[in-house]
């Protein structure tokens, strides 16, 4: 999934984080669900890898014990991929993760 984020009028910024939100404030909404969703994925991904690296696992590991391909594994790591609730319940039992819902934080 490929989306083009706008770049603010004045793209001269102290840090990162206010360019982030000087781009955000001039998408367009199709722009900031995707944006969203990819910050989902990532987050997804993330929490994956840092679960899998403190149960001492490989990625080989994980897929052996999951029964979910390496190649799918790495690309839900790295945010590449949007897996389904039956993929993250089966590599979630290995690591002990049980899937659950959350209440969102309030912006």
């Amino acid at each position: 999934m490929s989306t083009n984020l706008k770049s603010p009028k004045n793209p001269t910024s102290t840090s990162f984080k206010a360019y982030v939100e000087a781009v955000e404030q001039n998408n367009t909404p199709e722009e900031q669900h995707a944006l969203e969703d990819s910050r989902r994925r990532f987050t997804i991904g993330s929490r994956l890898l840092d679960r899998r690296l403190a149960a001492g696992m490989t990625q080989r590991e994980l897929a052996r014990t999951s029964g979910i391909d390496q190649g799918e594994i790495s690309r839900i790591e790295s945010g590449q991929a949007n897996p389904t609730v039956q993929t993250l319940q089966a590599l979630g039992t290995p690591l002990g993760v049980v899937l659950d819902f959350a209440v969102a934080k309030a912006s």
